[in-house]
């Protein structure tokens, strides 16, 4: 076919469509026809993707060489002709220089990571403002069931990074990133984003909001809602008006929810107690506002697992929760603060479940919420479903040391042994200091008979108040039976590290030595007794899959 007459592509950027041949521009059904010259501007730009044009070739595609012309006067009002589409190229470039990414083909985009939003105040103490920004975003597109958003825990790794997109994108195994900047100047807030195609680096969408700060909630369900749209991925109704968010709040009481949650998120009794203060301090400015009513039932309940008495805290945690509940039915954090409270506390395992259901009905794309379901399954011995949910939380969050070795622990539950190994190991390399995973390794050793190296696990982990409940409970590797009794001894010594999860086995421990078993002891003694466990695991007490020679899983 001779050159003059083979078809011109058709270009495709964003959400537009250029056809050189006729020189129509279409976005979604909508089109306009650009005169001559302005289609040879967007022609020429589309057509070298990554370069810069110089004016001299600018010069050659618009007019023949005999042909005379004021240039500046000339190429200026082809410019302007195109001037709205060159900008809106503009802003799909990194560089704002030249525009990249022109593409023949629509993007397949069903997995994403918002990336941790750069501080641009210039102040370090707004860093929890920015990360809350990049939290809300997140969790606005886990509504979306049609869509795998990356959760924080796993995206908060890439902080400062200085890593390449596509290799960010790879290690979190999605489709799409945004990256964004957050400066917040007096009573105003400014967002800007930009959606970035993981594997050939092309700018898929860049926006800017600017909102008061009492309508930040808006802005965040604004700014989902248009990365939802530009993915192209399918939103159901009741999933948009979700994304839509909720209406204005008092910036002082959004703020100081925004800390409670950064002081819960370290867990330790000091930084909790704080976290308490900044919800109830975000509760007097706004009595409305339900999400400092779910973060205070969460702190409740974290205390009562580390070491306060249960009828303490666990009244407090249900009342908070109820309460946000109230106040607003589709906060699915408080319905999963609700069921944790109702099965671990009150032994209501149909009201738990229901409530987790519903949690994970309004949020399907939380590996918070799918990982505390998987642990109330294995709890009721259902440890097939386990495993799934488990799974579901860790292709949400692949970089969450704590959800890889829990995720071997529901592979200890259900036999698999050596799988199990490798997935603690994967943790390991993660984070050499998580807590647990020396635990669940040796439960793993255990569980293929090889006791001297279920001894070793134990013994090197970091974690020695939990390991040494473990062996009091009642393992009998090689050499480990005449120090049975001084670990036990020093199970009941080792102070609660308030930082991890090592105060919760021992009562496992001290349930099972006590006589607390699966289908014995009551609501009362539980609440009573000076256990620091939630009453589900003195019920149903976490054991060695092959514990006094059965090789059978247990519940718990």
């Amino acid at each position: 076919m001779p050159a003059s007459t083979q078809p011109r592509p058709i270009h495709r950027f964003g959400d537009f469509e250029f056809e050189p041949r006729t020189g129509e521009l279409r976005k979604r059904g909508h089109k306009v026809r650009l005169r001559e010259q302005p289609a040879q501007i967007l022609t020429l730009l589309l057509a070298r993707p990554g370069d810069l044009v110089t004016r001299e070739e600018a010069r050659q595609a618009l007019w023949p060489g005999d042909t005379f012309v004021d240039f500046d006067v000339g190429l200026n009002s082809a410019v302007k002709g195109t001037l709205a589409v060159v900008l809106l190229a503009l802003a799909l470039s990194r560089t704002g220089d030249r525009l990249r990414g022109a593409r023949t083909n629509p993007v397949h985009v069903t997995s994403i990571a918002v990336l941790p939003f750069e501080n641009l105040t210039g102040d370090a103490g707004q860093d929890y403002f920015v990360d809350g920004m990049t939290d809300a975003v997140i969790t606005r597109l886990a509504q979306v069931r049609a869509l795998r958003v990356i959760s924080r825990t796993s995206v908060m790794q890439y902080k400062r990074t200085n890593k390449l997109l596509p290799r960010i994108a790879g290690e979190l195994n999605v489709d799409a990133v945004v990256e964004g900047t957050v400066a917040r100047s007096g009573d105003r807030v400014r967002v800007t984003a930009q959606l970035i195609h993981a594997s050939t680096d092309h700018h898929l969408w860049a926006r800017t909001y600017e909102r008061e700060l009492r309508e930040v909630l808006a802005l965040q369900g604004q700014l989902a809602g248009a990365i939802a749209e530009a993915v192209q991925v399918k939103v159901q109704p009741e999933e948009g008006r979700r994304l839509a968010g909720r209406g204005a709040v008092d910036p002082d009481a959004y703020d100081a929810y925004l800390k409670g949650r950064l002081f819960s998120e370290r867990r330790s009794s000091r930084d909790l107690s704080k976290a308490i203060a900044c919800f109830q301090q975000a509760i007097a400015r706004d009595p409305t506002y339900a999400p400092a009513y779910s973060g205070l039932s969460d702190v409740y309940r974290m205390f009562g697992v580390q070491g306060l008495p249960p009828r303490e805290c666990m009244p407090k945690a249900e009342a908070a929760a109820r309460k946000a509940l109230s106040l607003d039915d589709t906060l699915a954090e408080a319905h999963a603060s609700l069921a944790g409270v109702l099965y671990r506390y009150q032994w209501d395992w149909q009201g738990g479940e229901r409530e987790f259901r519903i949690s994970l009905e309004l949020d399907p794309g939380s590996a918070e919420g799918h990982r505390a379901y998987a642990v109330y399954l294995w709890t009721v011995r259902r440890n097939e479903e386990a495993l799934s949910e488990m799974e579901h939380a860790r292709e949400l969050s692949p970089l969450s040391a704590t959800i890889n070795v829990e995720l071997g622990a529901a592979l200890v539950r259900v036999g698999r042994f050596g799988d199990a190994i490798q997935q603690v190991q994967k943790a390991l390399e993660i984070d050499p200091k998580v807590g647990g995973a020396h635990t669940v390794l040796a439960r793993a050793y255990e569980g293929q008979g090889d006791g001297r190296r279920a001894l070793a696990a134990l013994e090197s982990g970091s974690d020695s108040g939990r390991a040494n409940a473990w062996l009091a409970y009642g393992m009998e590797p090689p050499g480990a039976g005449a120090r049975r009794s001084r670990y036990w001894r020093g199970s009941r010594s080792s102070p609660a590290d308030s930082t991890s999860h090592r105060s919760t086995l021992p009562s496992s421990t001290w349930a099972s030595v006590t006589g607390i078993e699966r289908s014995s002891g009551s609501k009362e003694r539980t609440r009573t007794e000076p256990s620091r466990l939630p009453a589900s695991r003195a019920r149903f007490s976490i054991c060695w899959a092959t514990t006094r020679g059965s090789r059978t899983c247990c519940a718990g």
